[in-house]
C-alpha cells in the first residue's frame, strides 16, 4: 500500500496534465456559454449612438467621440477589420480604437477617439468612421463625427 502511495505521488507531470484538462474544460465551457466557441448563429449589428456633433470646441483642448454599436443577434459579432477614419472636411483623422473586436450577442463595442485640433488646424470638422462586421444584412455601417474647432 505504501508502494502504491509513492508511486502515485513520483508522477507530477501527470498532475500537472489533468490541471491542465480542468482549466481548458471550464474555459471552454465559459466561451460556450457566451456563444464565442463556434460561429453558431447569427450576428445583428444595431448602432446605438452613431452620431456625435461635439459643436464649438477650442482648439488645444482634448476631446473624446464615442459611438457604439449593439449585437441584438443570437451568434457572436465581430469586428472584421479595423475601424478607418474617412476626412469629408477639415484636417487630420484621428486614430479610432474599439473596446472589443468580438461582441457576444446582447453587448455592446464602444468606437472611440481621443484627439485635439492645433493653432491652423481649426473650423469645420466632419469625420466618418467606417467599420465592417460580419453581419450579412449590415456588413458596413458609417458613423459621422461633427466639430467646429476654434482659433
Amino acid at each position: 500500500m505504501a508502494s502504491a502511495r509513492r508511486r502515485k505521488n513520483t508522477n507530477p507531470l501527470s498532475r500537472v496534465l489533468k490541471g491542465l484538462l480542468v482549466v481548458a474544460g471550464l474555459y471552454a465551457v465559459v466561451l460556450v456559454g457566451r456563444g464565442l466557441w463556434m460561429n453558431t448563429g447569427t450576428p445583428e449589428l444595431v448602432v446605438v449612438q452613431g452620431f456625435v456633433d461635439h459643436g464649438d470646441i477650442p482648439v488645444s483642448q482634448p476631446i473624446r467621440s464615442e459611438l457604439v454599436l449593439r449585437n441584438e443577434g443570437s451568434g457572436p459579432l465581430r469586428l472584421t477589420e479595423a475601424p478607418f477614419v474617412q476626412v469629408v472636411e477639415g484636417c487630420c483623422p484621428p486614430e479610432v480604437h474599439a473596446s472589443r473586436t468580438v461582441v457576444p450577442p446582447g453587448e455592446e463595442v464602444v468606437i472611440y477617439m481621443d484627439y485635439t485640433m492645433h493653432a491652423g488646424m481649426g473650423g469645420p470638422h466632419d469625420f466618418r468612421v467606417h467599420v465592417m462586421t460580419n453581419d450579412p444584412n449590415q456588413p458596413v455601417v458609417q458613423l459621422q463625427v461633427l466639430s467646429n474647432w476654434l482659433e
